[in-house]
């Protein structure tokens, strides 16, 4: 898919390696800094207009999930 694609160009080591630096995954219930990322990346460029929309767009595309690498 394409977000996939243009997901590859974001290193998530670099970006782990802020969330460890600054405790962004401290005492999370599941959702790790990176999901939430992917989460919000997805919503920008599928031109969501809010987090109610773009979680919307994300409970309607569950199976796709794993294919988009969230």
């Amino acid at each position: 898919m394409v977000f996939t694609q243009l997901i590859q160009f974001a290193s998530d080591d670099v970006f782990k390696g802020c969330a460890k630096r600054y405790n962004g995954d401290y005492n999370n219930k599941g959702l790790t800094c990176w999901k939430q990322f992917l989460c919000m990346a997805f919503g920008q460029l599928t031109h969501r207009e809010s987090l109610s929309d773009t979680a919307l767009c994300l409970r309607l595309h569950r199976d796709k999930l794993y294919h988009l690498g969230i």
